[in-house]
C-alpha cells in the first residue's frame, strides 16, 4: 500500500470516527496533494502585555487562591470561615468557587437553602465547563 493510500484510509476512519465531514474536501486535496511543507513549529502562547490582561491574571490568581484557602475550611464543615472566602472567589469568576457556592445553596450548606442562587452559581460555573456544575445544574 502507498503513502497517498495509506493517508486517504486514515482521513477515512477519522471521518468514521468523528462523524464530521465538514471541511472534507479541503482536508483531503491537502493530504493527497501537498504542495508546501507542514509548519512543525510549536505555536507559542504570547505573554499578556495590555495591562487589563495582566489585571485579569492577577484576579484569576487571586480567586484561585481564596478558593484554595476555603477548601480546607469547607472540608472541616467551617463553614461560616469558608464561605466569605468561596463568596469573593466565586464572585471574581472562579468556576470551582462558582460551583461549591452552588452547591451549598443547593443542599443548604452553611446558607439558607435556595433554588435561585444555587442555579445562578451552577450555571455561571457550567458556562465555563465546570462539568460538576453542569451535571448538579441537570439534576435542579
Amino acid at each position: 500500500m502507498n503513502k497517498r493510500t495509506k493517508n486517504f484510509l486514515m482521513v477515512i476512519a477519522l471521518l468514521v470516527i468523528t462523524d464530521s465531514y465538514a471541511g472534507v474536501a479541503d482536508g483531503l486535496d491537502k493530504i493527497m496533494n501537498p504542495q508546501e511543507p507542514v509548519d512543525q513549529k510549536p505555536k507559542v502562547k504570547p505573554k499578556p502585555t495590555h495591562p487589563t490582561q495582566t489585571k485579569s491574571n492577577t484576579a484569576h490568581k487571586s480567586a484561585e487562591q481564596s478558593y484554595l484557602e476555603a477548601k480546607p475550611y469547607y472540608e472541616q464543615n467551617d463553614y461560616n470561615k469558608a464561605l466569605p472566602l468561596l463568596r469573593a472567589s466565586a464572585e471574581q469568576g472562579y468556576a470551582n468557587a462558582q460551583s461549591r457556592l452552588g452547591y451549598m445553596y443547593n443542599k443548604g450548606i452553611g446558607v439558607a437553602q435556595d433554588d435561585n442562587q444555587a442555579v445562578m452559581w451552577y450555571r455561571k460555573a457550567a458556562e465555563q465547563g465546570n462539568a460538576s456544575a453542569q451535571s448538579n445544574l441537570g439534576f435542579m
